[in-house]
Order: structure tokens, then sequence, then C-alpha cells
């Protein structure tokens, strides 16, 4: 029997299926900058986090450049913008930022719509710069990038439901709970970091050494409060982010495979098979 959502609930989920409409007609909207608040709903948030424009994904297959994002993507979070702008990150990829604030000035989210290019001087310069250092499938990837973003205005009105929605959950989250405990901040900065750092082998231990606890403790935190312990979540997000890839976008699936932190394309289609029951390949076929 299916259990009553709450009206907590029943927001959330007119947000996700906002956010994947927005996906469906074509836009790369992202989410990212989440408020402590709204931990209840993070493992899913998070799965709206990654930018998906094929030269994101390319990016991402490269441990320098995959460094590279982390970082910008850490910079921006910590610099956010006080009302929509229109920038690019250091590969020149340009994107809409639309911070959505709480009523108390607090910031709840920030979307991202990216995938342009061609607006912007600066933009270009960086591309230039990186295109000498990279192979010719950056520049591919690149210049597959929209020249034409939306209008200002057209972007105001794209993300106006989303404002009103993430601001009614975001109430509702502070009626409903109390001050966050540390047992709940220790698993959202795990969350942060798994998401983050995901392709990385070592993500566990390294999340262990960052927060200054023991492995054998934050693995107990964190299977009492995802079900799973650190490993099956790790293995099972590189998994849906291949899928995500492989369904989302045109990249090879070597690219794909590297993105998600395999570097042997046999043992991640062997991965792939096990999860999902048939090849990367005619998984792909299938999208």
């Amino acid at each position: 029997m299916n259990r009553v959502l709450s009206r907590e609930d029943n927001t959330f989920r007119d947000i996700t299926a906002y956010l994947d409409f927005l996906r469906e007609k074509g836009y790369a909207v992202s989410v990212c900058g989440f408020a402590p608040e709204l931990l209840p709903y993070l493992p899913v948030l998070y799965q709206y986090e990654a930018h998906m424009p094929g030269v994101c994904v390319y990016l991402k297959s490269r441990p320098a450049t995959r460094k590279r994002c982390v970082a910008q993507k850490r910079l921006l979070l910590a610099n956010l913008p006080g009302e929509i702008r229109y920038g690019c990150c250091y590969a020149g990829v340009e994107e809409f930022l639309v911070p959505i604030f709480a009523e108390d000035g607090r910031i709840i989210i920030c979307v991202n719509i990216a995938g342009y290019r061609g607006n912007l001087r600066r933009s270009d310069r960086q591309y230039r710069r990186l295109e000498q250092k990279l192979e010719t499938a950056y520049r591919q990837s690149y210049q597959a990038l929209s020249e034409t973003p939306p209008s200002l205005k057209e972007v105001r009105a794209m993300t106006a439901p989303l404002a009103y929605m993430f601001r009614v959950l975001y109430a509702e989250c502070c009626s409903a709970r109390g001050p966050e405990s540390t047992s709940e901040q220790l698993y959202r900065q795990m969350l942060e970091y798994f998401y983050a750092y995901y392709p990385q082998e070592d993500a566990f231990s390294a999340v262990c050494r960052k927060l200054h606890y023991s492995e054998v403790y934050l693995r107990r935190l964190f299977r009492e409060k995802s079900g799973t312990t650190p490993g099956a979540f790790l293995s099972q997000l590189r998994m849906r982010r291949a899928a995500e890839l492989l369904r989302s976008t045109d990249q090879p699936i070597t690219v794909v495979a590297a993105a998600c932190g395999f570097e042997d394309p046999n043992y991640f289609s062997a991965s792939f098979r096990r999860c999902y029951g048939q090849s990367p390949r005619a998984y792909r076929k299938e999208k």
C-alpha cells in the first residue's frame, strides 16, 4: 500500500517533475549549493547536480580537468551571485546562474542553465587557451554547444516556478526540523564529497581524512543514514551517472567510462552489464 505523501513530499515531487520537464525540452539544467535544511532530499537533488553537456563530460573524463571542474564549482558556491548572472567556466562553457533565496535572505539553491558558447569574449579566450592543450575531442565537443542561449526574460520565466516551489519546500523543512545535528552535518558533508569526487577510487578514505573521523565511525554513520555502505553507494552512483551520460550525450563509451572513474573500458562494460543486464552500447541504443 502506498503511503500518503505529505505536503512537503508533494512539493518535492513537483520540483523534480519540473526539472525533468526542462531537461526534456532540451535545457541543460542542473542545481547546486543546497541549503542544509534540504538534507532529506539531497540524495535525489544531487542526481540533478551534474552538468550534462558533452564538453563537460569530456572534461570530467580527464583527471586534471576534472579537478579544475570541481575547483570551479567550489569557487562558485563560495561566491554565489545575488541575482541572475550569465558567465562562463574556466573551459569557456557559458551558463546562466540563478540563485534562489529564502524570505530571510539565505541561499536555498542555485540553478544552472548551461551549454552555450560564442556570446562572451572571455569564454572565447578561455576556450582558445585550453584548446591548445587538449585533444581534438575538446574542440569538437565545444563547437557542438549552442550559440543561442535563452533571453534573460525567458530564463526568469523558466526558473520562477522553481523559485516558488523551493521556497515552499525550504519553509516546510525548516518548520518540520530542528537545528542540524553533528551526525546530520557529517552525513551531508559526505554526500557532498561523494557527488563531487565519485570518480576518485579512494573517495571514502579521502573524505574520512578531510573530516578527521575514522573510517569505522563514518562507515557506520553513513549506513545508518542511507541504508547502504559508502562503497556500495559510490558503486551505484558511478553506474547511475554512466547510464545518465549514455542516455543524454553522444560521447564515446570510453569517455563516459573515464568520466565515471573507470580507466579500463572493459572493466566498465562488465560492471555495467552486471548492473543493467546489457552492455553500454546496447543500453545507449535503447535510449
